[in-house]
């Protein structure tokens, strides 16, 4: 087994711990790429292989906020080894990056996530059937207008939940009107809502994204069925630009042609 698939089984076995990645990262002599998790590893093991000369290894860990408290321990591992970082913007993609992770060594998604640039590099639209199209148009402008809403109420309260699945949301009429619901002298953000539907690929929750495509590409009436994980595979296989983005980003600091 290589040194970095051994990483790689030590951290997928249990929780791991943000002491624990640093210790291994301090015992590796392997350039590493720190990312959140499974998603991104659709794309990233295939730059992984792509730039094997270099010796890349990814390393998941468990989310953004794991991967951004590494990052504020790097002094703590020595500075001859290359350690990069990827995430997400997530709702960053609205308030800005703070500061603190303005740095040469991280690398943000171009959208809110690594969902959302894969979902533009692999056109996964082009997949809809008409009839598919529209009725995912339609569930799409009734999302956004619930959407924006809880947005502009997470910015203020993190504790807002934006993470909601389109089928609870949309489970009935009742349910999605309560929903929508604003709160005594809310004002509703229309300004926002129509940021959002004019850039909703790159500003929406990719995971609510890749929800609403599927309950069209993976309903019970079609012949071929898609899943999550397909859609990313489509995506990471396109040889789209924000793929390419991650990949001349590598190529910079490991030294070796994209």
């Amino acid at each position: 087994m290589s040194i970095a698939a051994t990483r790689r089984s030590r951290v997928s076995k249990s929780v791991i711990t943000e002491s624990e990645l640093v210790s291994i990262l301090q015992h590796s002599s392997l350039p590493t790429l720190l990312a959140e998790g499974k998603d991104d590893l659709i794309l990233l093991r295939r730059l992984e292989n792509k730039f094997a000369n270099a010796g890349l290894s990814v390393l998941p860990a468990d989310g953004r906020d794991l991967v951004l408290k590494v990052y504020a321990r790097r002094d703590e591992i020595p500075a001859d080894k290359t350690l990069l970082f990827m995430v997400d913007l997530d709702t960053w993609i609205h308030s800005g990056i703070p500061c603190d992770y303005l740095h040469s060594s991280v690398l943000f998604t171009e959208g809110y996530s690594i969902e959302n640039d894969l979902y533009r590099d692999g056109d996964l639209e082009r997949l809809f059937l008409p009839h598919e199209r529209q009725a995912f148009l339609y569930e799409l402008e009734r999302f956004l207008t619930w959407y924006a809403l809880a947005l502009s109420r997470h910015l203020n309260d993190q504790s807002v939940e934006i993470a909601v699945h389109p089928t609870k949301l949309f489970a009935s009429d009742e349910h999605y009107a309560s929903a929508c619901n604003l709160c005594a002298g809310e004002v509703y953000p229309v300004e926002l809502r129509e940021q959002l539907r004019r850039d909703y690929s790159r500003l929406v929750r990719g995971k609510s994204l890749l929800s609403l495509i599927l309950r069209q590409l993976s309903a019970a009436s079609r012949s071929a069925k898609f899943s999550a994980k397909t859609l990313l595979e489509i995506g990471a296989t396109a040889g789209g630009r924000h793929a390419a983005r991650i990949a001349e980003w590598l190529s910079g600091h490991l030294g070796e042609q994209a």
